[in-house]
């Protein structure tokens, strides 16, 4: 016989507010209509059990004979876990003790939602009943919460993430976009309240923002720290809580008194976690904590491998990532695991513990060692941009493994060895002052004079030279010369010639760049060196455009992009294609500059090379200009401009400052003072994406753009999100959207959140290109043109450009 003695639900009251996760919220509502077992994972601290009591409350009116909530946190024994269940809904059986049938059978015939909290370290029961329940009730519904997955037929699954978090604020950067739109994060909005709530009143300001943005991301969004930290409130500064963050187990340490004990501080929340874990994956956390910012299976297998074989490490990393521990992402069809600093930084403690940090990092640095070498080798390939994408995955752990070099006795060549190897790749994407600060480290303990100093030494100094500093690299080239020249390095000398070439065409010294450049040309020839002798045929080319030696200078980026094809390489084509652009500009071909700037775009924006598409950028603008566009020319100088300021780079750095004055000074001639600055404003708004399609825009270049594999179905919106996308792209704001739909800003908020996470964007700029790509066929989207800035604005856009020099164009030739 059973007695009930309660209502129809023991749902506890929320005393603090609900803070985010309407997309969260949105997609566990949907999972749970069509889904009789719902359970929502993540690690510990990131918010589970508060999004399942914020859903079974929403969906309390569906079900009739009550919600219920049973708490399994603090039972350890197996057995008790229906007992717990029972109990949860003040069910007594008064002929014996509940089992998995009797508490079936009561339930089968009701309607009934069952909230099962905390289930990670009972799931093997927790899983058996819940079979055993769903089996005999048919409109049952249960929402469990746990680390683990429960593995039961039909469970559908939520991975919880932590709270949206703002980008980490770049010193000098603009950041004022950032600033005004914080509070729309929702780690942000959670701090702000709980810290309001602690001090009685809290604001964000100029003074504290970049503080908080910065707290935010340091804490990875965890609700659990970002509630703990600010309880510290109370006795610290938001500086001093920041500046903690290290020992983040020794401050984060009071918690509600009244919750559950592993949650009154951060480190029981891990201990937690760990105690849940078997022995193979309490090691194998503790060792992946060598990683920075996430790692392959591949990786995981090389530093693992001395303790466990391949098949191993794949079972054990997939009980991990079942336990919440490491984070899976998909980046490019390539699988990569990452683990939440928090839990990261628990590893590493372990792994000091466990005495075998030494040889875990050792290990570590090894296969990073290997991986530098191999993408160096493969560099003049058509796997170039592959190994862009995959050292960029990689560059935390590369300077990790750069670290440990320059501060282990003994390892100083090796940490130069992979400078070197990464030179390639520090220069094609634009990382100029990081490759110097790594050189300086690098020579300053590598001293013994032998050939990796000497490439170290001619590599230090190109980077100088790209930066501009004549002063450094010329010192640096003296060292390397007389080095390389006593060890008889030919491979070396032919680089510093390069180089010698590349700082004499920006010293103004036109007649030495192009001895230097012809000298490195036939030393790489001799030598066979594919990637040299690209390298010295752009100097050449660049030295011969400054002398405005037009037809020499075709020829020569002409050569170079045929020997580039040949090989599958891009950087050093794409920088040959500008060369040919301006080439064509100076001798009036416009349309056929135009179409080689924008092929060298399309090229560099596939490896993200931000400083060479300013160049592209800058030169296309000047086309522009000649051919009468004034007011796109001005825009794209303005997005220029903002990649100069952000980069730290200029064109000066190029030779080229003097086609930009004559450009600007063309455009002053033309446009008032007030329509220049505007165009110029306008194009210092623009995101990368935008700027490269007006710069493209009219060219028949296509730009490479993330788009769906063949075969699968694009992401489905609902028809409601279908028509707020659409308004997107008639340029409505969020304010506007609600308005013309009769809507809550906030519900026109939660739509645009819902869009950007199904397509997978991040601006709403993506969201207008999608709309424009999706409406046309897929033969349309390969062949039409970009139609995008100043469009509105061209002069006779239906008219050939004007004759060279005309319209009050820029003049090439001065």
């Amino acid at each position: 016989m059973c007695v009930s003695g309660r209502g129809r639900s023991n749902l506890p009251a929320e005393l603090t507010s609900f803070v985010g996760r309407r997309q969260e919220l949105a997609e566990a509502l949907r999972l749970l209509a069509g889904a009789r077992l719902l359970t929502l994972t993540g690690p510990g601290g990131v918010g589970k059990t508060r999004l399942a009591l914020r859903l079974a409350a929403d969906r309390q009116r569906a079900f009739p004979d009550g919600v219920w909530i049973a708490e399994l946190a603090d039972l350890d024994d197996p057995s008790l876990v229906v007992d717990a269940v029972a109990e949860a809904m003040d069910l007594q059986f008064l002929s014996g003790r509940w089992t998995a049938a009797t508490l079936a059978a009561h339930l089968a015939p009701r309607r009934i939602l069952l909230v099962l909290d905390n289930c990670e370290h009972l799931v093997d029961t927790c899983a058996r009943l819940v079979n055993t329940l769903l089996r005999a009730g048919p409109d049952l519904r249960v929402i469990a919460t746990s680390r683990h997955l429960l593995g039961v037929a039909g469970e559908r699954v939520l991975k919880v993430p932590p709270l949206r978090v703002p980008p980490v604020p770049a010193p000098g950067a603009d950041q004022s976009a950032l600033a005004g739109g914080l509070i729309q994060y929702e780690a942000v909005s959670l701090l702000a309240e709980r810290a309001a709530a602690v001090l009685g009143e809290f604001s964000l300001d100029e003074g504290n923002w970049r503080t908080v943005a910065s707290l935010c991301h340091r804490l990875d969004g965890i609700p659990l720290a970002i509630e703990l930290a600010a309880a510290r409130l109370r006795t610290l500064s938001l500086e001093q809580i920041l500046d903690r963050l290290d020992n983040r187990y020794a401050l984060l340490t009071r918690g509600n008194r009244a919750g559950p004990r592993r949650q009154q501080t951060l480190r029981a929340l891990i201990d937690w976690s760990f105690g849940l874990c078997n022995p193979e994956e309490q090691q194998m956390w503790a060792c992946l904590s060598v990683f920075a910012d996430g790692f392959t299976l591949e990786a995981a297998e090389q530093v693992e491998g001395a303790r466990y074989p391949p098949a191993v490490v794949l079972d054990v990393l997939s009980g991990l990532v079942d336990k919440s521990i490491l984070v899976r992402d998909d980046d490019e069809g390539m699988v990569r695991f990452r683990m939440l600093d928090t839990i990261h930084q628990y590893g590493q403690d372990r792994l000091r513990e466990s005495g075998r940090e030494q040889d875990v990092r050792r290990r570590h640095l090894a296969y990073y060692r290997r991986m530098a070498a191999l993408a160096d080798a493969q560099w003049c390939s058509p796997a170039q941009l592959d190994w862009i994408r995959r050292i960029r995955n990689e560059q935390a752990n590369l300077r990790v493994a750069l670290d440990l070099c320059l501060t282990t006795p003994g390892l100083a060549e090796t940490a130069l060895s992979i400078m070197v190897a990464l030179w390639q790749y520090w220069a094609a994407i634009g990382l100029l002052s990081e490759a110097r600060f790594w050189f300086d480290r690098g020579l300053s303990k590598a001293t013994e004079p032998d050939g990796i100093r000497a490439i170290g030494l001619q590599s230090a100094a190109h980077a100088a030279s790209l930066q501009g500093d004549i002063t450094a690299a010329a010192s640096l080239l003296a060292e390397a010369r007389d080095l390389a020249a006593r060890l008889h390095e030919q491979r070396v000398l032919a680089r510093i010639a390069c180089v010698e070439g590349r700082l004499a065409a920006i010293s103004g010294d036109t007649s030495a760049a192009v001895e230097r450049s012809q000298d490195a040309r036939r030393r790489f020839t001799d030598l066979d060196e594919p990637l040299g002798l690209a390298q010295s045929l752009l100097y050449l080319g660049l030295a011969h455009g400054i002398r405005e030696e037009q037809d020499a200078a075709a020829t020569v980026f002409a050569e170079c992009v045929a020997l580039t094809e040949r090989f599958g390489e891009c950087c050093f084509r794409s920088f040959a294609l500008c060369g040919l652009g301006l080439a064509a500009w100076q001798l009036g071909e416009l349309e056929q500059a135009m179409e080689h700037h924008a092929a060298a775009i399309s090229l560099k924006y596939a490896f993200h090379d931000h400083v060479g598409i300013a160049v592209a950028l800058e030169q296309q603008a000047w086309v522009m200009a000649s051919a009468g566009r004034h007011h796109e020319s001005a825009v794209l100088l303005g997005a220029a401009g903002r990649i100069w300021r952000e980069t730290g780079a200029s064109i000066a750095v190029f030779g080229l400052a003097s086609f930009h004055h004559r450009c600007e000074a063309s455009l002053r001639r033309v446009l008032d003072q007030r329509k220049l600055e505007r165009a110029l404003a306008q194009g210092a708004e623009l995101d990368l994406d935008e700027a490269v399609a007006a710069a493209t825009q009219g060219t028949g270049t296509p730009v490479a753009h993330p788009v769906v594999p063949a075969g699968e179905p694009e992401v489905p919106l609902t028809p409601r999100e279908r028509q707020v996308a659409d308004l997107v792209a008639r340029g409505l704001s969020n304010k506007e959207i609600a308005s013309y739909l009769v809507i809550a800003q906030r519900t026109a908020e939660g739509h645009v959140e819902r869009i950007l996470g199904k397509l997978g964007f991040t601006s709403r700029a993506q969201i207008v290109a999608w709309v424009k790509d999706s409406s046309r066929s897929p033969q349309e989207r390969t062949c039409e043109p970009q139609r995008h800035v100043g469009e509105r604005e061209r002069s006779a856009s239906t008219s050939p450009p004007p004759p060279h020099g005309e319209s009050g164009g820029v003049q090439p030739h001065g």
